[in-house]
């Protein structure tokens, strides 16, 4: 059974980082399998793994355009003088 999630850190840049790492860490198994499969002359393998690779790149790069959205939001509060998280 999975842990109990504390539904408050969602939308933080803590998970948020969490969830980039994650899928830079599937990004780089996806890429090593594809080079294995290569090595084994497996081509339909090796282009769906190079395939689900540029799949995390891509999900690792909105995840870090959105830390950086959350960021720009945090420094504009700060420069208004609103408490963080407001």
């Amino acid at each position: 059974m999975n842990a109990p999630v504390s539904h408050a850190s969602f939308g933080t840049l803590e998970k948020l980082r969490e969830e980039a790492m994650e899928q830079l860490h599937l990004c780089s198994w996806h890429s090593s399998l594809a080079v294995d499969q290569g090595v084994a002359n497996a081509d339909a393998g090796m282009v769906y793994n190079t395939r689900r690779a540029a799949a995390h790149l891509r999900m690792a790069m909105d995840v870090l355009a959105m830390m950086r959205e959350h960021r720009d939001r945090q420094n504009a509060r700060q420069a208004e003088g609103q408490p963080h998280g407001v």
